[in-house]
């Protein structure tokens, strides 16, 4: 390894002094350098990316930026209900795909339901997600608003001071309220995210991420590095966050459904990290209300025995995890944001 590189992986490793050293850090990282004017006289290939890039992904870029600076400006209520509204007209436009593979995925979740309750679930689900993408210029605002409720807070603090612990999320509701609520117990996070394939998308939400976090929290983007920073950060008695219901290689991998437990989710991850460090699992989710009004609920503590001799078998674990989380996201299936997605061994169109 050269000295450069060397220097760059120490500045990685190294604890950032403050969140917007932590936020530059993490842009540093997903930041891809531009094509140049010599890419137009590269080839054909060079040529098109130059194209689309400087003439197609930078002014929507810009306009990405412009609308949410300008959301930001406008009324809370406002703001969530022109995300609502944006995505009930674009997606029956642009994702019919999207409504047919939620609809799928409805008749079989939820079998006793008849075909208009299906269809209004649906379509509340895609205006949720509307909400969430545009709350985004706002979340910095909803907690000096009042517009978040914490339900078992002083047991969620006694958890967190007495540390380690993995805040363990679901996606349903707006669950990036668990910011402004970690940040308002005084608590820095650790978390790890997964770029967006717009740069601004990824940008814009780190910032608000940043702005909304606990002095001293830290992004990584899913990566080698970042599991060894929250093994790190979680030996040290902090907290680091983690999703258990996200789709691996595009189809959703948790919860299961009634399907047979496997070990290819991120139940495996927040299992072996407690083992691994002794923290303790701390679930929580968050519940929408009309009006862009949250109410964000911490589970019971859930804790694992170190990983010290023989530990009990990993599917163990991963039930016990699966057992915390369904019941949640089955009783908000229209609020969860994977809806959409695939599921194995469920047929299409």
């Amino acid at each position: 390894m050269s000295t450069n590189d060397q220097t760059s992986q120490t500045h990685l490793l190294r604890e950032p002094t403050s969140n917007a050293e932590a936020l530059a850090r993490a842009l540093r990282m997903i930041k891809v350098e531009p094509p140049s004017w010599k890419a137009l006289w590269a080839g054909r290939q060079a040529r098109r990316r130059w194209l689309l890039y400087w003439l197609w992904e930078k002014p929507v870029d810009g306009l990405q930026w412009l609308i949410f600076h300008v959301l930001g400006l406008l009324p809370i209520t406002f703001v969530s209900n022109f995300g609502g509204r944006c995505s009930r007209i674009v997606v029956p436009l642009l994702h019919r795909d999207a409504i047919e593979r939620t609809l799928t995925n409805l008749r079989w979740l939820e079998p006793s339901w008849d075909e208009a309750r299906l269809r209004r679930a649906c379509m509340y689900h895609f205006e949720t997600i509307g909400r969430l993408q545009a709350e985004f210029s706002v979340l910095h605002r909803l907690m000096p608003s009042g517009r978040i409720a914490v339900e078992n807070a002083e047991l969620a603090k006694e958890t967190l001071a007495a540390g380690p612990v993995i805040v363990i999320g679901t996606h349903i509701g707006n669950w990036e309220t668990i910011s402004p609520v970690i940040k308002e117990f005084g608590f820095p996070l650790c978390a790890v995210f997964e770029p967006q394939p717009s740069y601004m998308q990824t940008r814009l939400s780190l910032q608000v991420r940043a702005r909304c976090s606990a002095e001293g929290s830290v992004a990584f983007p899913r990566g080698a590095n970042a599991l060894r920073t929250a093994v790190r950060w979680l030996n040290d008695g902090k907290a680091f966050t983690v999703f258990c219901d996200e789709p691996v290689n595009g189809v959703s991998a948790a919860p299961f459904f009634n399907r047979r437990p496997h070990t290819r989710s991120n139940y495996v991850l927040a299992a072996r990290l407690a083992r691994m460090t002794g923290a303790t699992l701390l679930p929580f989710h968050v519940i929408r209300h009309p009006g862009c009004r949250f109410t964000l609920r911490f589970g019971e503590p859930i804790v694992l025995a170190p990983a010290h001799g023989r530990s009990p078998p990993l599917t163990d674990d991963v039930v016990r995890l699966n057992a915390a989380i369904e019941p949640v996201i089955r009783n908000n299936i229209e609020n969860w944001y994977w809806l959409d997605w695939g599921f194995a061994g469920v047929r299409y169109r």
